[in-house]
């Protein structure tokens, strides 16, 4: 009876190696061509041809709170009051870009995961300039999502919490603030 359980095992195991499911495949072309000896993440796409790469953020807000701090200043014989907001956000941040090292017949389907898809990739170095406190979500795990097409389109979203300063205000009733987001490269 044990060496029929090991068996099954053991044939699960194989037909997940030696699978023809395109998912599968696709994964594992993924890996070939984004392995170290062919694919340099930390080299941004179009570097060679000295021309940008195009990236399409966006965000979904899930939770916000604005918190007000008020300042008092004595200049002279003036007493000037500023309220200063700072906003929580909670959000999923989107980012899509296309790289052309990634285009390959090969992927017959869609590759989607998580932490391990986006680590083989070169990713945008996109920042708040801002922000005062930015965290991941990561518990249980942390919570991304990566998808990368045939055609070498990459989309990359992850939940993170950002808390920012918003621009002096003379009313505490302003809701309105920004939040600036740059790249370097």
């Amino acid at each position: 009876m044990k060496y029929i359980i090991v068996l099954g095992v053991f044939i699960c195991c194989a037909k997940q190696i030696y699978s023809d499911n395109p998912k599968v495949a696709a994964v594992k072309n993924f890996k070939v061509i984004t392995g170290p000896e062919v694919y340099d993440k930390d080299i941004r796409p179009n570097l060679g041809e000295n021309a940008s790469v195009q990236v399409n953020i966006t965000m979904h807000v899930t939770d916000y709170e604005f918190n007000p701090i008020t300042r008092t200043f004595s200049l002279l014989l003036c007493l000037i009051v500023v309220i200063l907001q700072e906003m929580t956000m909670v959000m999923y941040f989107r980012q899509k870009w296309t790289d052309p090292r990634l285009v390959s017949n090969t992927l017959t389907a869609d590759v989607i995961g998580g932490k391990s898809i986006i680590e083989r990739v070169w990713t945008p170095d996109t920042f708040f300039s801002n922000s005062l406190d930015v965290n991941i979500m990561k518990y249980p795990t942390r919570n991304l999502f990566a998808k990368v097409l045939h055609n070498g389109e990459v989309y990359y979203s992850e939940r993170i919490k950002v808390v920012f300063r918003c621009g002096p205000q003379i009313s505490i009733k302003s809701d309105e603030c920004d939040l600036e987001i740059e790249s370097c490269k």
